[in-house]
């Protein structure tokens, strides 16, 4: 993680209406962009810097930085990002939020970069949440990623794009995670949709991707203690819902249909338990595939009380 200390920053802002904002400057209140900032000559970390209570709103402007990591840097308490583009390079991150308390963004743009939003947080620091609403960070390498181990995290992208996105949609890995219908967002096009990791469980509900058009994985949830899986739709895709080295995988009253594999669960080191209930898989090439890869088996399998499972593979058991 790249701290604050190496930060070239030129400034920091006390008022919004004393200073006009200049590539290089730390925010620490609120600001309003009042035209483009073209920060194409600056080479620092970040294009600007938010801290403590900070908030930008962009007023439907541009911040166009080519040659830094970041578009905007975050880390303090509640900071606010709003009605801004960003226009960065391919390999950077236009907001990354580092021991933020609540970062908020909202009507974000940017497209195009290697990821749309990158939520970070050390394992012993404070963290409330990242929320996103109403923005567009559809075509990026991953559309938005929260690392926050010491969290319970929850749904909070609202009306917002990842679609499009080149290795995948979201990534999360926090203490507890809970994912619970897509509040209007869009996933569809991109090469993965949700990777999830939760080292106490993992809670899907109510997700339907069954015309996402996501070409691999639409749920892919990994090293995780409890993974269950509720009221969810998935399907036309290469894999439905694929769940790697977890202790405890429950599947219920959920779909998979017309994908090359419905559900996967694999392991290598974990001995799973693993229960089917309640479920449909249809038109798949396989409905359900039970695979361990190392010399640890499941310790249990059950797919009992089910309405329709089509061909179904237990490997290496």
């Amino acid at each position: 993680m790249k701290l604050l200390s190496v930060l070239t920053l030129s400034s920091i802002l006390m008022s919004a209406s004393a200073f006009a904002v200049n590539c290089g400057d730390t925010i620490t209140t609120k600001v309003e962009l009042t035209e483009d900032l073209d920060c194409s000559s600056h080479t620092g970390y970040s294009a600007l810097t938010l801290r403590g209570d900070g908030v930008l709103n962009g007023k439907g402007f541009k911040i166009i930085t080519p040659n830094t990591n970041v578009g905007i840097y975050a880390e303090g308490n509640l900071i606010k990002v709003k009605n801004v583009v960003i226009e960065g390079n391919a390999q950077a991150r236009a907001v990354q939020g580092y021991n933020v308390k609540k970062l908020v963004l909202n009507k974000v743009t940017a497209n195009f970069m290697n990821m749309g939003v990158d939520y970070y947080s050390e394992s012993n620091a404070d963290c409330d949440r990242l929320r996103v609403s109403n923005s567009d960070l559809s075509s990026n390498n991953i559309g938005a990623k929260v690392f926050a181990p010491n969290c319970t995290y929850n749904s909070r992208f609202i009306n917002s794009d990842f679609s499009n996105s080149s290795s995948t949609a979201l990534v999360v890995s926090a203490k507890i995670v809970r994912v619970k219908g897509k509040h209007n967002s869009i996933f569809d096009g991109s090469a993965n949709g949700l990777s999830l990791k939760g080292t106490e469980k993992v809670i899907i509900r109510d997700m339907d991707f069954s015309d996402s058009q996501i070409t691999g994985t639409q749920i892919f949830v990994q090293s995780s203690k409890l993974v269950k899986v509720v009221d969810t739709v998935l399907g036309n895709s290469d894999e439905g819902l694929h769940v790697y080295d977890s202790e405890e995988v429950i599947v219920n009253r959920s779909e998979v249909i017309n994908a090359n594999i419905g559900i996967k669960v694999a392991n290598d080191r974990v001995p799973t338990s693993l229960d089917v209930k309640n479920s449909e898989t249809g038109g798949n090439n396989i409905g359900l595939l039970v695979t361990s890869f190392g010399s640890t088996i499941f310790s249990n399998i059950a797919i009992d009380e089910n309405n329709t499972l089509d061909f179904y593979s237990i490997q290496n058991q």
